[in-house]
């Protein structure tokens, strides 16, 4: 393997270039700058534009807001957080609304015209000028300047093509992490995951095909959205628990959580918007790994009062 001027040898090699962000092809597109920008900027803009409606959108518009920035949040469609539940998801919209977000949907932005130090978004019957604009609608996975043709590593569009044991067409060559083409999520902790996995299939400490577990999932907005396992089952139990003392004696304005069980009543799936979304999603993951009933839940004492205790009474 060739890194700049120096030549590499070993027994195996692993791919772990991860994604960039990509940008739609619009004139202007050059005036965007990636969350990674966003993240190094030494003072934030009266005004910002996030042009996307997925994870990142929703966590840089959260941090921007929380710094006194009039943001706006730009999306193609109606359907933001397409992987979350619809009801959630708009419900997240609506609180980060009344915290002074904009959003404009079904605006498909054409062009990026820089004028006078700001930058506007131009789109059919629409226009909006901010002092920086963040592109946030997607990204690639870094394989198109490996070169990995000449290694016989094939790759598509989602990335490195892999099999159960992480190893490209080239069984000399792992890949993982963000530039694996699978529908993984594509999380810090999966891709440590992967890395202790395939450390261990080198080293010969195991010859299984690897078993990615349950993986829950977290917005970081304001409040926070969770979820993990399947969507759809013999029984869905949705409730409002804002009134909850849990929430209530925090002043959280919406607190939702949403169990979906099976035919059995065991736990297989949920949702949560609430600002312990995080640490109740984990709970509710190992109660999923359990295969876990109401009365299972029952049967354990949790510290009260915790977002914890509350799960005998979600189902």
């Amino acid at each position: 393997m060739s890194v700049n001027e120096s030549t590499y040898q070993a027994d195996h090699f692993i791919i772990a270039t991860g994604q960039r962000p990509s940008y739609s092809d619009i004139p202007g597109k050059e005036y965007l700058l990636s969350s990674t920008d966003f993240l190094s900027l030494k003072q934030m803009p009266k005004t910002i534009t996030i042009i996307g409606a997925g994870y990142i959108a929703f966590e840089l518009a959260t941090i921007a807001n929380a710094t006194g920035a009039e943001v706006h949040v730009v999306h193609h469609n109606d359907h933001p957080l397409k992987a979350f539940n619809e009801k959630y998801a708009q419900e997240l919209v609506h609180q980060l609304e009344t915290k002074g977000v904009k959003f404009h949907f079904n605006v498909d932005t054409k062009e990026i015209i820089k004028s006078a130090g700001q930058l506007t978004l131009k789109a059919d019957d629409f226009s909006l000028t901010s002092d920086l604009i963040i592109g946030a609608t997607g990204r690639i996975p870094n394989v198109d300047i490996l070169d990995l043709e000449k290694a016989n590593v094939k790759a598509d569009r989602h990335g490195v093509i892999v099999n159960e044991k992480l190893q490209s067409s080239n069984d000399k060559i792992f890949a993982i992490g963000d530039v694996v083409s699978t529908k993984t999520p594509k999380l810090t902790p999966v891709a440590g995951f992967e890395a202790d996995y395939v450390s261990n299939v080198i080293l010969g400490k195991t010859t299984d095909d690897i078993k990615i577990p349950l993986v829950p999932t977290v917005v970081y907005g304001t409040p926070k959205l969770a979820q993990v396992g399947e969507q759809n089952g013999a029984k869905v139990v949705d409730q409002d628990v804002t009134s909850w003392f849990t929430y209530s004696h925090t002043n959280e304005p919406k607190a939702m959580i949403r169990i979906v069980l099976n035919d059995k009543s065991q736990i297989i799936g949920a949702t949560v918007l609430s600002n312990e979304a995080d640490s109740m999603i984990n709970l509710l993951t190992k109660a999923i790994e359990q295969k876990m009933t109401n009365a299972d839940v029952k049967k354990e004492i949790l510290a009260y009062p915790t977002a914890g205790s509350d799960l005998e009474y979600l189902f």
